[in-house]
């Protein structure tokens, strides 16, 4: 349900304060990305903050975990930044900031993100999980298996690997870009990128040995970013995305693409989402062990 709900913060407050051992959020990062820092934007997405604040108000874990864009420290001036700090101590807690990088995990795509360890402040600061020895696989070693499909096909046996219909006059300009490569790189230019000198990784290939750019909501259309298959003249599948995302196989998403799409880029990569919570888990059997003895 929509946490702004009434019903769902009445729910919430069955639940007496230290009953909820984690709190674990991340309100959607657009508001807060390079991207919209210019812009500025004060909209729904950006007061989901101050919702999540009420939450922890409301539940009083003992420890609670925000995610966001590195840049969150840093959009309007420090200022989201400073009320997140504002509003975690005036309910008792103290703030640590951690920068990930979801490779560091195994995770197969270049992906940093500011994650915001609060606990009371009496208790001892949660260290984030040591990073992963070796290389991640690369976007072919993760994906290569898949059958391959040509725009607007969908596998028989899995609905989540289902490529996106293009026009027949984009398929040929992405034949035309190479692997690593972007919308300059071209036979021609799309009349919508006349004049038009940023945005390089849009209508982007990927790097079949290489890690994955950053998979965020619009994953699986080429217009949205370095979404392009390594060899194949598509954009990736939800499947793909997943994958590139960590997450099992045969894991299913609900609603349409596009819908899809969101759930799979506004997710934590599971492994680097799985390594956190053992690290958690961690911190709190050892704080446990020490109230018994």
């Amino acid at each position: 349900e929509d946490i702004y709900h009434p019903s769902v913060m009445e729910a919430l407050k069955s639940f007496g304060p230290g009953q909820i051992d984690v709190v674990i959020g991340g309100p959607p990062c657009q508001d807060f990305s390079p991207a919209r820092l210019k812009a500025r934007r004060k909209g729904r997405r950006t007061s989901l903050v101050q919702q999540y604040f009420k939450i922890i108000g409301i539940l009083r874990p003992r420890i609670f975990v925000f995610e966001n864009v590195p840049s969150l420290q840093t959009a309007a001036r420090g200022k989201y930044w400073r009320s997140i700090k504002t509003a975690a101590l005036r309910m008792g807690y103290r703030m640590t900031a951690h920068e990930l990088c979801a490779e560091d995990y195994g995770v197969p795509q270049h992906r940093r993100r500011l994650f915001v360890v609060g606990v009371p402040k009496d208790a001892e600061p949660v260290g984030m999980p040591r990073s992963r020895s070796g290389t991640p696989p690369s976007v072919m070693e993760t994906i290569g298996h898949l059958p391959e499909l040509a725009a607007g096909e969908g596998c028989p046996v899995d609905p989540m690997h289902r490529a996106r219909s293009h026009r027949p006059h984009i398929v040929e300009y992405l034949r035309t870009i190479p692997e690593g490569g972007a919308w300059r790189d071209g036979a021609r230019v799309l009349s919508c990128h006349e004049g038009h000198s940023g945005h390089y990784d849009v209508y982007g290939r990927m790097i079949g040995k290489g890690l994955a750019p950053t998979i965020t909501g619009g994953c699986t259309n080429p217009s949205k970013g370095r979404f392009i298959h390594p060899t194949q003249h598509r954009g990736l599948t939800v499947r793909e995305a997943a994958l590139l995302q960590t997450f099992p196989p045969d894991w299913e998403f609900c609603g349409g693409v596009e819908s899809q799409s969101l759930q799979v880029g506004n997710a934590v990569p599971v492994k680097l989402g799985q390594a956190l919570a053992k690290r958690l888990f961690r911190q709190l059997s050892t704080s446990r062990r020490r109230l018994t003895h």
